[in-house]
């Protein structure tokens, strides 16, 4: 009776760590923004030439980087739409499917190394340069074009590459554990930008301090 009373006892230990690990399960949702806000400490309001936070969220066109080779991402890089932008809480945003993804028919999760492997991520506005006027184009409603002809980009901001260089490692073996939450929380806290000018940007760079 007591050896019954111990399987017993066993067995409903065994079955409560199962639930209790399911209960804890990560959760994956594919189309959970991933917002790239503002650095603790930037300033809300424009100090100089540089722009506020939500500012940098109005008029970023584009996020560009280099890829592990040291080529540059080319064209207009990864453009934000209106519903990828958080104006009240400023923030651009991405999706947790564009770092880790499944197939279609699929249920096994992927990981995807372009925005863990970025360097020298900088966000760009669109400029219209002629004379000696420089004007920001603007964007129409819903972000799919600039108003105005853009003939230069300008960095208006970037994210230091000692915060991706730390987050990668540790995104990879989170994903290995199936941690997705754990995942979403490096990258949101990785993920943050600087507002800077393209002059500053390039002494950083030239400096090898970005």
């Amino acid at each position: 009776m007591k050896k019954l009373f111990l399987l017993i006892f066993a067995a409903m230990t065994a079955l409560f760590i199962s639930c209790s690990k399911d209960d804890n399960k990560s959760s994956y949702d594919p189309f959970r923004p991933v917002p790239i806000r503002a650095a603790d400490g930037t300033r809300a309001y424009i100090q100089g030439n540089l722009l506020s936070g939500k500012q940098v969220v109005q008029q970023t066109w584009g996020m560009k980087g280099r890829y592990p080779d040291g080529t540059a991402m080319q064209g207009g890089g990864k453009t934000f739409t209106e519903v990828m932008r958080d104006t009240i809480n400023p923030a651009l945003k991405l999706l947790m499917k564009d770092v880790v993804y499944s197939r279609t028919g699929e249920d096994v999760k992927r990981l995807d190394g372009f925005f863990l492997t970025l360097r020298d991520v900088v966000f760009e506005r669109c400029l219209h340069v002629e004379g000696k006027d420089t004007v920001f184009c603007g964007y129409d409603d819903e972000y799919s074009g600039p108003i105005l002809y853009p003939n230069v980009t300008d960095t208006i901001a970037y994210v230091p590459n000692a915060q991706l260089i730390a987050a990668e490692p540790l995104v990879r073996a989170a994903f290995e554990r199936g941690d997705y939450d754990e995942c979403y929380r490096i990258l949101e806290k990785a993920y943050t930008f600087i507002p800077i000018t393209g002059a500053q940007w390039r002494k950083l760079k030239a400096e090898n301090k970005n």
